[in-house]
């Protein structure tokens, strides 16, 4: 997070193809640490064709702004 916002959206593209679970796990847990400016970002991946990209989109809108950010 210190390198800076710019760096959520390849951390939203880099989501969408990765597989490797740690990775997600990775990615998933710095997006919650930039807080509610990853939360537009994000929200777009609710769309997703992938259910396991769909759940992640989720868990990182609910750690950084709880069930109102799920609308």
């Amino acid at each position: 997070t210190t390198l800076g916002p710019e760096l959520i959206a390849p951390l939203v593209a880099a989501l969408q193809t990765e597989e490797s679970r740690l990775a997600v796990r990775r990615v998933k847990d710095v997006l919650i640490g930039f807080g509610p400016i990853a939360r537009d970002p994000v929200r777009r991946l609710r769309d997703s064709p992938n259910p396991a990209v769909r759940r992640v989109a989720i868990e990182v809108l609910q750690a950084v702004g709880g069930e109102a950010a799920l609308d």
